[in-house]
């Protein structure tokens, strides 16, 4: 619901897939949609157009998005263990403290995305993109690196 006292508040807050989904249908601008904290585990978001929601502490784990634009994002605190994000576009995107152990990042554009304190245990980055990305205290045990270009 919207706060109208709190200009910076979201217009819409979503908690599940289906009202996420349903959000989208109605052309809803996800830059004005919340999904702080939402269970999406094992959704299939593939080729979403996603830019600037704000999913800070979801449960994304096993989800598939592939494809998806999350340009400028907020996925701080968000639990992204074995997800799927090949050729995700991440610009600019807030992973803070985001746990993305075993994630598949192929290809994945994370060009100024913002890392710090991130788990990225076992994670599979080969041919992604991090020019400009913030990695400090990123945890990148076992993890598959892109080849240097």
């Amino acid at each position: 619901m919207y706060d109208r006292t709190n200009e910076n508040a979201p217009a819409l807050s979503v908690d599940t897939l289906a009202d996420l989904e349903a959000a989208l249908a109605s052309g809803m601008d996800t830059e004005e949609m919340s999904a702080r904290w939402a269970d999406l585990s094992g959704a299939d978001l593939s080729g979403m157009y996603l830019r600037g929601i704000d999913l800070t502490g979801a449960d994304l784990t096993g989800a598939d998005l592939s494809g998806c634009d999350l340009t400028g994002a907020s996925l701080e605190r968000a639990d992204l263990r074995g997800a799927v994000l090949s050729d995700c576009d991440l610009t600019r995107a807030s992973l803070v403290s985001a746990d993305l152990t075993r994630a598949i990042l192929w290809r994945a554009n994370l060009t100024w995305a913002d890392l710090r304190e991130c788990d990225l245990s076992e994670a599979d980055l080969s041919g992604a993109c991090l020019k400009g990305a913030n990695l400090r205290g990123a945890d990148l045990t076992w993890a598959a690196l892109p080849s240097p270009k």
